[in-house]
């Protein structure tokens, strides 16, 4: 019974507040950083896609470094497919480029998500590629040898492909798996 009524808790505490995602769309700096400081000492991960939107839609360097902090200081587990939902499902390159500072910044574990990660870097360009590979490097788990096997192969066969730049980044993201 005691099992229940936790669990009925903790959903109730799950809930999102409404007046802070009105704030955080109220277009007023003041009442928008005031909501992302309650966010950032009483959220949880389920706020983060409002985040996202937020610092993409914001103009202002104070409520995105905000933004930006709340995603690099995330303990919430919850937080690690969500943000991966957000960097997958996410063109703009200022939200991909943060989220992914927030992967190797945060204390979270993104080591089950290698093979998204060498996907962005064979589709990106060379920040995004330099994140990745500061990602995998703070990898807090060792994927498994098929998985590092795969994701050797397939940045191999991208290294051939590309050239400059790109290729001489490909490599260096071919090295830390080498070193798993």
């Amino acid at each position: 019974m005691t099992i229940f009524v936790a669990n009925i808790h903790e959903m109730e505490k799950k809930k999102l507040n409404k007046e802070l995602i009105k704030g955080l769309e109220s277009g007023k700096s003041e009442v928008i950083l005031q909501s992302l400081e309650i966010i950032r000492k009483e959220g949880f991960a389920e706020y983060l896609p409002f985040l996202a939107d937020l610092f993409i839609r914001t103009k202002s360097v104070e409520v995105k470094d905000k933004i930006s902090s709340i995603f690099q200081d995330l303990k919430d587990s919850d937080g690690v497919s969500i943000i991966m939902d957000l960097i997958i499902g996410n063109s703009n390159l200022e939200l991909r480029s943060m989220l992914l500072t927030a992967c190797w910044s945060s204390s979270l574990d993104f080591s089950n998500y290698l093979e998204s990660f060498i996907d962005i870097a064979i589709e990106c360009e060379y920040m995004q590629i330099f994140e990745v590979i500061t990602v995998v490097e703070n990898f807090e788990y060792t994927p498994s040898s098929e998985v590092l096997a795969q994701a050797l192969r397939r940045v191999e066969g991208a290294i051939v492909e590309q050239k400059d730049v790109k290729a001489e980044m490909l490599e260096q993201l071919k090295i830390v798996l080498q070193s798993f």
